[in-house]
């Protein structure tokens, strides 16, 4: 970075005023900035303004958190009559190399704060009791052990008003970045899961998205969710939250992550496979976008023209991208279990 782009604070801001505007996932991404900005000024404390403010949580370079719902005396403690404190808020999604898919949305954040980056995979830290929690439901639901736990993300973003509504589901995703795989697609994959490799498939959704056959849904408290993942033996996503929670580095679950409409250059981690095609002349387009007003002259936001091939494959490529990031996936898992033998009879001796 430039050192020209470095900010400076003087020794009388004691208070860093961290503003985080967006969903789960970016939330989660800006962890990776405020590890950065404690980095450039570890005597300063962070207070931060989130969307997501559980993300946060046992953060230890994070002081105190409020959310943009509810944030109580926030202006009359931190901002009035208050010298000492610094407000950092940006928006990273304007700036001209996320844009152009030159660099992460984590390296563009800090550029524009001047902060020098410390990486760009996420914190999140959880206790021993959210952690034991999480062990506890998959030994649960994998029978102890017995079928292997795979955790799914394939949809996400704005989330239905009625749960099963095709109509309204396909008019939500027509207005969000080209990233939830087809369902159809997903149920493909999800009966190679079940069938073939013995797994229990739980998918992190909200209820009103439409559930897949043989799966159970996850969407407990947003921690909850997450701690799940560090218990998962097999993890699929799609450019949503789980997969930012995956590669955090208190996580590190590598997984497979389908990309499509999102650039994996601004939005991915090095740790994941990471699968793009080229699948129109506009790869990665980023489109609908709703921060630059990404509208038709019917007043509706931008459809894809091609009818949204980024997001498909082909069961079979599927496949074998799985057993090539897990390669005894069936052989670990196809394990018929081992039964009891039958209690023989204790009769007393007829002697």
């Amino acid at each position: 970075m430039n050192n020209v782009w470095k900010l400076e604070l003087p020794d009388s801001i004691d208070t860093i005023i961290f503003f985080c505007e967006g969903g789960i996932g970016k939330n989660i991404a800006s962890t990776a900035v405020i590890r950065a900005i404690k980095k450039q000024f570890p005597t300063k404390k962070i207070v931060v303004v989130g969307g997501s403010p559980e993300v946060f949580i046992h953060n230890p370079h994070v002081k105190k958190l409020f959310n943009f719902g509810n944030a109580l005396h926030f202006y009359s403690d931190l901002i009035a009559d208050n010298p000492s404190a610094y407000i950092m808020k940006v928006e990273p999604y304007m700036h001209y190399d996320y844009l152009n898919k030159n660099k992460h949305v984590v390296e563009c954040w800090c550029e524009m704060l001047g902060i020098e980056p410390d990486g760009v995979e996420p914190d999140l830290f959880f206790s021993p009791n959210e952690l034991e929690a999480a062990k506890l439901y998959v030994d649960e639901f994998t029978n102890n052990g017995k079928k292997k736990f795979a955790i799914i993300q394939w949809v996400g973003g704005k989330t239905p008003g009625q749960p099963n509504n095709p109509k309204e589901m396909k008019g939500l995703l027509a207005e969000m970045y080209r990233r939830a795989t087809p369902q159809k697609q997903m149920q493909e994959v999800v009966d190679f899961l079940v069938k073939e490799c013995n797994c229990k498939v739980g998918v992190v959704q909200h209820p009103n998205f439409p559930k897949l056959e043989g799966t159970e849904v996850i969407f407990f408290p947003l921690r909850a969710s997450i701690s799940l993942i560090y218990y998962s033996d097999y993890f699929i996503g799609v450019d949503s939250f789980l997969q930012h929670a995956a590669s955090a580095k208190q996580i590190q679950k590598k997984g497979l992550v389908i990309w499509g409409g999102t650039a994996k250059t601004c939005l991915g981690y090095d740790m994941q496979d990471n699968w793009e095609i080229k699948a129109c002349p506009s790869p990665a387009c980023h489109r609908p976008n709703s921060y630059l007003l990404d509208m038709q002259i019917n007043g509706q936001m931008w459809d894809c023209p091609y009818g949204e091939p980024c997001m498909k494959r082909n069961i079979t490529e599927v496949k074998d991208r799985l057993l090539k990031l897990y390669p005894n996936m069936i052989e670990a898992s196809v394990q018929e279990d081992i039964k009891e033998p039958k209690e023989t009879c204790k009769c007393p001796s007829t002697k």
